[in-house]
Order: C-alpha cells, then structure tokens, then sequence
C-alpha cells in the first residue's frame, strides 16, 4: 500500500501561499508486508486564527482497496469539536484522535491504525 501524508508547518500554513493542494510537507511512504508505516515530521500547527485543530492528512492506495483518506488529529486539542471526539470514540482504536506520548529519547511519539473500507 501507499501512504501519502501532507501537513501545515509551525505556522499552521502548508506552503508560503497557503495552498494545501501543494503542500511543502508531505511524504510518500509504503507499507511493509503487514500493512505497517512510519512517518517521521514535525507536529503540525492548527490554521491560523484558530478553529480547525491540528492535523495530518493521509490518502491510502494501492492493493485491492479504493483510495481512501483519513486525518490523524492529537487528544487534548483545544480546537477539537464535540462532533469529532463523538465520531473518534465510536470508532475506537481506528478513531481520529490519537494520544502524543513522549519517549525515553525526548521525541513525540504517535500510533495511527487506519482500517480500510473495500
């Protein structure tokens, strides 16, 4: 399968004119034989003025599944919505909002399951 994820910088813009559809960072990733990924990047920051929470963008393909997307966003966002807590907790480990936990090593570590609709 192939992962692409796309995300705002520190600033919370995902390029010098703001334009998500080209986005400075992304990454194309490709997962090992047991659907596993790793992506490595920054935390990105929420859009400017507030409202929308922080999030990663990713777009699966490949296999014999559709293309899909999905957002990975962070617990404890303030800019969460009651509606996007509701539907991530109905969908439990495969739910939206993910815990940030740091390791032995300083950096933020985070686990995103993506189930896959056929």
């Amino acid at each position: 399968m192939t992962v692409y994820a796309f995300h705002t910088d520190a600033e919370g813009l995902y390029s010098e004119t703001n334009d998500n559809t080209n986005p400075r960072l992304n990454a194309t990733i490709w997962t090992d034989a047991r659907g596993r990924y790793e992506l490595r990047t920054i935390r990105p920051a929420p859009y400017p003025g507030g409202g929308i929470p922080a999030h990663i963008h990713y777009r699966i393909s490949g296999s014999d599944f559709p293309d899909q997307g999905f957002e990975l966003h962070f617990e404890g966002d303030p800019h969460l919505s009651a509606r996007t807590k509701d539907r991530s907790a109905k969908r439990g480990r495969f739910g939206s909002i993910r815990p940030l936990e740091r390791g032995e090593d300083g950096v933020w570590h985070c686990v995103f399951d993506m189930k896959l609709r056929r």
